[in-house]
Parts: structure tokens; C-alpha cells; sequence
């Protein structure tokens, strides 16, 4: 063999060898490849800051970068970024790769950066100073900041609002001011109303009253419509970015006004009669105040409220032993003559007028009746309507000619109030979650400018009641049609409580699902527009809920409240005693009451489901006032 052949035959046998070397090398290195790139990402991360300030030191931010430039090389770094599916320009180069990571990915910056922005900013930036009027820089603003956090954040900008100079500031680049403007624009496409009341005011009563009294609620009405509320002259000027806005906040005004008392409209809660109990005429009385912002309505929250009390020495001395001894003074005008317990039964009769077919539902609900302050003629302190101390026949001469309104409001029941009391098990066990939707007529509610003729139906209110299940759904339990109610307010019951009793005629609604409803009551099928209005009732949030703003049934039937209700109910004697716990999402109020309501003992026993109540209630009211006696001389706090 020739020494070329040899040659030729050695360099063969290299290449072979080299060949299975490198395809060795080439498994270990996918083996491998897999690990190093997790631990070069794991490197990586792991220099990352552990603090929560988003802004270092100069020294502390360099320190970053150059630890990271001298660990890991350019494709390393590219690689990172990748992983986390972050852009990097073609050309970038490896201080521009840190950077990117340690500001725009990791979020963290330099006090010397920020400063070089600030002034960068300050050196192309352009001021755009921009009139408005307050209703402008009201939606410019948004709900507690929220518009003007958005176009800040969208546009790069700066908006600084000048509510005394009738201006707001936009500041930034040129191209970013323009933008911001143009979007500030497209939120102040404004619908407008305005509207009168001043031919439904009392006698008494300017609109300067009215205006008075409406400047501490408007703000939060502003607020829970998104809508620009002014008063001017005669009117009131709503502004708002839909008429579903404007609707919303004219029906709260409605419904506020006509709660002030200052129309010829008769308040909605406003009682028919009130009586002071003059079982023992010898104690002394005094007003206190009594003010709870929490649970109190829009309509309460922001005045001064004072409640009759027995005088410090008084308290706790009239223990009633039988509803036969009571003896109530009728405080309206031109009424002399005491009532006893079935006295308050044939004046309840009387006012609900004559007997038909209706239902009669009866309840009392235990709390205070408050008399509103009123101003001082010798500085602007709010005073009770009457100072010092006063016998109950002292009341009897001034009451009649107090200024200023009188209203009921629930208070919380003492701790041990229930303990006598049998519980009541139902399917959901002692405690239950109802959600209440109660209507008004739109024809009892104050009316702005020049209404339309939107005629009277049988029906004053639609009350409808839901109850959550275990698992968050709604049962519609019962739907009613009330069209006539009287209130009756009993002060100082046994020296302890005020009590309001509530006696109302209704109409029970039947449908598929409903509680059953004995055939001796009044009952109707339920109505398509009630229907339909109950298949778009939604629970949104633990206590969040929608449900149409209005409804027609004969008349246009306006919302009033939704209420949460966390129930506990007990068993005393024909009475059912209810304890509440109240969320009134729409007069923001949460409190808990107490209610008594008397029942048939022989549809308790046989199901929870259906109609307990009789359905005349005051054939109950021997029972029914026995119950409200024995809780009037149990109820006293305990602060041991």
C-alpha cells in the first residue's frame, strides 16, 4: 500500500472519530442545556429587591446594575426578557437591557432618574389652562377622584383643578394634552333638567326653607347618582351624563322633600297620631338628644333629634301590669281625652275606615319618636324644643305647637330582650337572610314643574320580599299591594320605650314558588308588571342588589328602599317577635330592630311556609298589646 493510500486511510479514520465525539458531546449538551438556562433565570430573579419602596438610592440603584453587567452576558440578559415576554428593540445595548429589567420590568427606579424625567418632562411640556364651570370640574373630577385618576394615567398628564378660579390645568407633552383634552370633552356631553316646587309648598314655608334644609343632603345625593345638583332661585338644576342619572336623582329629591315636610304631601313616614303614656302623670319628662349617624336615613343624618325621656330618678318606675291600665294622651290638636289599650284599637279602625275585604296587617316596631331641633334665637346652636323638666300635663299645653317635624326611628333592643322567648326553627334554621323591595305611588311623593297626568291607582305601596338561600339564590316569598296604612306613635311605654304601632290594608299576591296564602285572605294572581319586575330582581353583592327603579300598576310605582334583613324570630304567646338586622342600601342606614306581629298559633304548627299573620290582624290586638306590654317593661340596658 502506497504511503498516500495510508495517509488518506488515517485522516478517514479522524474524521470518524471526531464525528462520534461530537455527537457525544452534542447529547450531553441537551442533557444539560435545559438546567443552565433555569439556573440562569434563577440568578437573574434572584437578584431582584426585596423591598417595597419602588425608589432607591443612586448608589443602591448603580450597585443593581453593575452586579447584574458583571454576572451575566447580553444573551443572557435577552434571554430573561424573553421568558417574560418583554420587547427588546433590535439595537438595544447591554445598559439599555439592564435598565429595561431593573426599571421597566422589576418597576424600580432611581431618585437621579426620576429627577432627569421630572426635567425632561418640564422641558417639553406645554400648560393648557381650560375654563369650567363647577358642574364641569364636578364629572372632571369623578367620584372621589376617579375620572381624573383615569385620564392622568391614560394620557401621561397632570390635571390640576382650580375650583375658585373656574378652571382646571392639564399639563404635559403637547401630543398627550391634546388627547387629554379631547377625552376631558367627551365626559362633559351633559344632559340638563331643572324643576320647581314651589306651588306644593306649605304656607308657611319659602323655597329659601326648602334650599336650607336640602344643602347638607344634596352632596351625598350628588354622589350616589353621578349627578351635578344646584340650587338657583326657584329650582333646582340637575346635570348629570345620562337621563337614567337625572331620573335617579329627581326621584331621591322627591322623596327627600317630601320627607323634609314643607309640601302639602303628608311625609311618608310621618305618623297619624301620637300618644304619650300618662299611666303615672306624676313623672317628670325631659328631651334628650340623640343623634346616630349610622343608623340613621338620609333624611335624619344630617339634623339634630332629641327624644322624651323620663327625668334622671324617674326611670324605671312605671311598670305597667296589665294593657287594662293603660292610659295615653293624645299630643295632636284639639284631642283632651285619654285612650286606654282599646281605645288605640277603635282610633286605629277608625282611621283605616270601614271594613271590605282587604287584609289588615298589624305590627309594632319599638325605638324612640324624635323631635327635630330647632335653631336659637340667641346664637347658632341647635336646642332641644323645650329645656328643663316638665310633667307629662306640661307637655300636654306646648305639644300641639312645636315647630319642626317628628319622626320614628328604630333603635337597638337591649341583649337579653329575647331570652323568654321560644325560637322559631324554620327550614333555614333560627336565623334567616331576606332582601325587601319596597314602592311608593308616585302620586304620594312630591312632583316637579308641571306633572303628567300619570292617574291614581288602588295601590299606595308594593312591598316584595325575597329570601336567600343557602346556596346565594333568591326565593321569592311573597309580593303585597297596600292601599291604606296608620301609623301610631306611643311615647315613654312604661317609661322605658317609644313604640310605633303600624296597622295597614293589603292585598296578598299569589304565584308559582310563593308561600301559600289561605283562601280566606285577599288575594289577587300576581301582576305581568310585578312579574316581570321580580324575574329582573338580581343579587349582585353580599348586600348589593338591583331591581328596576320603577314600575307601572295602575300607577307608576317609584322605589323606595332595598333593605337586607338578617332575621331571628321567637315565639311569644299569638305574637311572633322579629329581630333585625337592617342594611338600607338606598338611605345608606344600618340598624337593628325590634318588631312584634301577631300570628295564628294552628298555621305556625302546621308550616313556616304561608301567611301566619291573621288576616285581620286586630282581632289579635288582646294578645297582640299583651306582647308589646311585657317587652315595654322588660326593656332596660344593662352597662355593668
Amino acid at each position: 500500500m502506497s504511503l498516500v493510500t495510508r495517509s488518506w486511510l488515517f485522516r478517514q479514520s479522524l474524521q470518524r472519530i471526531d464525528r462520534r465525539h461530537f455527537t457525544h458531546c452534542s447529547s450531553l449538551r441537551s442533557t444539560t442545556r435545559t438546567d443552565d438556562v433555569s439556573d440562569v433565570l434563577q440568578s437573574i430573579e434572584s437578584l431582584r429587591p426585596k423591598q417595597t419602596a419602588r425608589v432607591l438610592k443612586n448608589n443602591d440603584y448603580n450597585q443593581l446594575c453593575k452586579q447584574l453587567d458583571k454576572s451575566f452576558t447580553v444573551p443572557q440578559l435577552k434571554l430573561y426578557l424573553k421568558k417574560h415576554n418583554r420587547h427588546i428593540l433590535p439595537k438595544s445595548r447591554k445598559q439599555d437591557l439592564l435598565n429595561l429589567i431593573v426599571n421597566g420590568f422589576w418597576g424600580y427606579s432611581s431618585r437621579e432618574i426620576i429627577q432627569n424625567a421630572e426635567r425632561e418632562r418640564k422641558r417639553n411640556a406645554i400648560e393648557a389652562h381650560v375654563k369650567a364651570s363647577k358642574e364641569e370640574l364636578f364629572f372632571v373630577i369623578g367620584e372621589e377622584g376617579s375620572t381624573l385618576r383615569h385620564v392622568e394615567e391614560q394620557y401621561n398628564v397632570r390635571i390640576t383643578i382650580l375650583v375658585d378660579q373656574g378652571q382646571y390645568i392639564i399639563e404635559g407633552l403637547r401630543k398627550d394634552v391634546i388627547k387629554a383634552r379631547e377625552e376631558i370633552r367627551r365626559q362633559l356631553l351633559l344632559v340638563h333638567a331643572d324643576f320647581q316646587v314651589t306651588q306644593q309648598l306649605k304656607n308657611n314655608i319659602s323655597f329659601d326653607d326648602v334650599a336650607a334644609k336640602m344643602m347638607s343632603i344634596i352632596p351625598t345625593i350628588s354622589k350616589q347618582c353621578n349627578t351635578f345638583i344646584s340650587i338657583s332661585k326657584d329650582r333646582f338644576t340637575l346635570a348629570a351624563r345620562s337621563k337614567k342619572s337625572i331620573d335617579q336623582a329627581t326621584l331621591l329629591l322627591a322623596q327627600t322633600i317630601s320627607e323634609l315636610d314643607v309640601t302639602t304631601k303628608k311625609p311618608l313616614s310621618a305618623a297619624d297620631h301620637t300618644l304619650l303614656d300618662v299611666t303615672r302623670a306624676d313623672g317628670q319628662l325631659e328631651f334628650v338628644p340623640l343623634h346616630d349617624s349610622q343608623a340613621m336615613p338620609l333624611t335624619l343624618k344630617s339634623f339634630g333629634w332629641s327624644r322624651l325621656h323620663p327625668a334622671e330618678g324617674e326611670k324605671n318606675q312605671k311598670y305597667l301590669s296589665s294593657t287594662e291600665s293603660f292610659s295615653f294622651y293624645n299630643l295632636g290638636p284639639g284631642e283632651s281625652t285619654n285612650l286606654s289599650a282599646s281605645g288605640i284599637k277603635e282610633l286605629i279602625g277608625q282611621n283605616l275606615g270601614p271594613a271590605d275585604d282587604s287584609n289588615i296587617h298589624l305590627e309594632a316596631r319599638f325605638g324612640a319618636v324624635l323631635f327635630e331641633n330647632l335653631k336659637s334665637k340667641k346664637s347658632l346652636i341647635l336646642e332641644t324644643p323645650k329645656t328643663g323638666l316638665f310633667s307629662a300635663q306640661k307637655l300636654k299645653d306646648f305639644a300641639a305647637g312645636l315647630d319642626g317635624r317628628r319622626l320614628f326611628f328604630g333603635v337597638q333592643p337591649p341583649a337579653n330582650i329575647t331570652a323568654p322567648f321560644i325560637p322559631v326553627v324554620g327550614d333555614d334554621g333560627v336565623h334567616r337572610r331576606s332582601v325587601v323591595l319596597e314602592y311608593v305611588n308616585r302620586n304620594d311623593l312630591v312632583s316637579f314643574g308641571n306633572p303628567e297626568n300619570v292617574g291614581q291607582g288602588p295601590l299606595h305601596r308594593v312591598r316584595v320580599e325575597f329570601l336567600v338561600q343557602e346556596d346565594g339564590s333568591l326565593r321569592l316569598e311573597k309580593t303585597e299591594g297596600e292601599h291604606k296604612r296608620v301609623a301610631v306613635d306611643l311615647i315613654s311605654v312604661a317609661g322605658n320605650v317609644d313604640v310605633r304601632v303600624l296597622a295597614k290594608k293589603y292585598t296578598a299576591f299569589s304565584g308559582e314558588g310563593m308561600i301559600s296564602i289561605p283562601n280566606t285572605y285577599s288575594h289577587a294572581t300576581l301582576p305581568a308588571s310585578l312579574q316581570t319586575l321580580v324575574d329582573q330582581c338580581e343579587l349582585t353583592g353580599y348586600s348589593d342588589f338591583y331591581c328596576p327603579p320603577s314600575f307601572h300598576l295602575g300607577s307608576p310605582m317609584d322605589l323606595l328602599e332595598v333593605s337586607f334583613r338578617d332575621e331571628a324570630r321567637y315565639m311569644a304567646d299569638n305574637s311572633l317577635v322579629t329581630l333585625s338586622d337592617i342594611d338600607a342600601q338606598y338611605s345608606q342606614a344600618r340598624q337593628t330592630e325590634l318588631t312584634v306581629t301577631p300570628v295564628d298559633n294552628d298555621e305556625l304548627s302546621q308550616s313556616l311556609n304561608g301567611y301566619i299573620q291573621p288576616r285581620n290582624g286586630l282581632d289579635r290586638w288582646n294578645t297582640f298589646a299583651e306582647t308589646v306590654r311585657h317587652l315595654a317593661n322588660r326593656w332596660h340596658y344593662s352597662f355593668q
